[in-house]
């Protein structure tokens, strides 16, 4: 009586746990936006914001220069009133670096600040699945944990049995050692859980910054894919790469071009001081210069740079093909693992119900006079079996569909 009264207690504990865990449970969405604050996120976000200003920054001009000083200027006797060619000078200059070189830097500060954005989407994806994943995977080990706890006092229950069936007078002794040697295996099971638990909860913690209480992973989905390439995260982020290239190419050919630069200089002149024999007048004086760059050794300077800036862009392209592979490789494979794990839900939750038909034809036949009670015990435990794997195929399911779906870009405008 005991027993079967620590049979029904069990259930009805889970559901008053059931029942109070919802007032106490964190929601996902709350949770998830805690992966904000995430150290490597919040790296990625201010990495892009300086890419940014550094590409506003690599298209400006450069710096006027300003110069003032003293031209031909006597050492015996200094002044500026004994010989014609002395004056003070204020001069300004500009350097004018070519414009596609200029549009070219700024291409190339944008394309990297716009893969840095897509890999910080691409992480905070990744990472949700992750956390996606850990939740999954927590609430498989509880369950398989409250399914070891049965199948512990259906152990105990059978020793009973089993003890009632040998002082009735059958050879049944044998079996007693063997249900004391599976419950030993329940209990390693349920310490190799524990130790589990703990890592998951490790993992959690690191994740979001605290273990959440009563957080169920959501359902999720299988995201369709509409067979482009770019839609692929990492394709999209191996595309930025080829946009950078070109920015090189671009600035390679700038080089052909010439840079300029503009000066002018106003010269300030006092009039002579012995008029009688030096006489000069005093009037200013303006000079004004343009200068240019000329590709004089483009063959051994401009020549092997834009060589190798299409080799780069080249390089890039291949790049691109090699990640939509793999990428396409790898999400088929985890979209093949969530189907299989569906399946094989699906077939264990068959055997599970076959087998509890089997069990209640057996306790009638028991409860009828026929066979034992052993082998309702044994058809249970073994049902019990299946609850747990069901569990862990679960969590795989939503492990791999999540993974799957942190490979695509949700947000389409992300990856243009």
């Amino acid at each position: 009586m005991f027993s079967h009264a620590r049979r029904l207690a069990l259930p009805l504990i889970a559901i008053l746990v059931a029942i109070a865990s919802p007032a106490l449970a964190q929601p996902f969405a709350e949770v998830a936006a805690r992966l904000d604050d995430y150290p490597t996120l919040s790296a990625i976000r201010l990495e892009a914001s300086a890419q940014r200003d550094r590409a506003r920054a690599a298209g400006a001009l450069p710096d006027p220069v300003l110069s003032a000083g003293v031209n031909n200027l006597p050492l015996v006797d200094p002044g500026f009133d004994r010989f014609l060619p002395t004056n003070k000078a204020l001069g300004a200059s500009q350097q004018i670096p070519d414009a596609l070189t200029r549009r070219a830097r700024t291409a190339q500060g944008l394309a990297e600040a716009s893969a840095t954005e897509v890999r910080l989407a691409a992480e905070r994806t990744r990472l949700r699945a992750e956390l996606i994943a850990l939740l999954a995977e927590r609430t498989a080990l509880v369950e398989r944990g409250d399914v070891l706890a049965r199948q512990d006092a259906t152990y105990a229950e059978l020793a009973e049995a089993i003890e009632a069936e040998l002082a009735g007078g059958q050879a049944v002794a044998f079996r007693l050692g063997a249900v004391d040697a599976e419950r030993a295996g329940v209990a390693q099971r349920r310490a190799l859980l524990t130790g589990q638990s703990a890592r998951v909860e490790a993992q959690l913690a690191e994740l979001v910054g605290l273990v959440p209480q009563g957080t169920q992973a959501p359902d999720v989905p299988i995201l369709a894919w509409s067979g482009a390439a770019q839609a692929f995260y990492d394709v999209a982020l191996a595309a930025r790469g080829i946009d950078r290239a070109e920015a090189g190419v671009d600035l390679a050919r700038g080089a052909y071009r010439p840079d300029w630069s503009v000066g002018l200089t106003y010269q300030q002149r006092e009039a002579s001081a012995d008029g009688a024999t030096v006489p000069f007048p005093g009037d200013d004086w303006v000079s004004a210069q343009v200068t240019l760059t000329v590709p004089l050794y483009a063959s051994r300077s401009q020549a092997p740079r834009l060589r190798a800036a299409r080799s780069e862009k080249a390089a890039a392209e291949a790049r691109l093909q090699a990640a939509a592979r793999m990428t396409r490789a790898r999400y088929e494979g985890l979209i093949a693992e969530a189907r299989a794990a569906e399946e094989s839900v699906t077939a264990l939750e068959q055997q599970a119900e076959a087998l509890a038909d089997r069990i209640a034809a057996q306790r009638r036949a028991y409860e009828a006079g026929y066979g034992d009670y052993s082998a309702v015990l044994d058809g249970e435990i073994a049902r019990l079996g299946l609850e747990a794997e069901v569990a862990t195929e679960r969590a795989r399911r939503t492990a791999a569909a999540a993974r799957a779906n942190a490979l695509l870009a949700i947000d389409e405008e992300t990856v243009r």
